[in-house]
């Protein structure tokens, strides 16, 4: 019997049509347009993020345009469940911060 690596886990397999890989590219872009433009902001937001930061994370991120409402009104979803939180992957950390 050989174990699995930490942290493993076995997950079904999950059909993704057109229309989704369209909107996961478009928040791919959005998302890289943000870190080309906005470097210095989306560093700060980050070091926030994993220092508990909540109010400045909240801030930065509605001023660069970093929430599903922004994302959707762009073709994008940014991942969120519902307009009041915002969503994010950045360096592997996923974050998810209510509003």
């Amino acid at each position: 019997m050989s174990a699995a690596p930490l942290g493993a886990r076995r997950v079904a397999r999950v059909d993704v049509t057109p229309e989704q890989m369209k909107i996961a590219l478009k928040d791919a872009e959005l998302m890289l347009e943000l870190l080309r433009d906005r470097p210095d902001e989306m560093r700060s937001l980050y070091n926030d993020v994993v220092a508990g930061r909540t109010d400045a994370v909240k801030e930065t991120a509605t001023r660069i345009g970093l929430s599903e409402s922004s994302f959707r009104e762009r073709g994008g979803r940014c991942g969120a469940t519902r307009d009041e939180i915002v969503s994010f992957d950045l360096a592997g950390l996923r974050t998810t911060v209510p509003r």
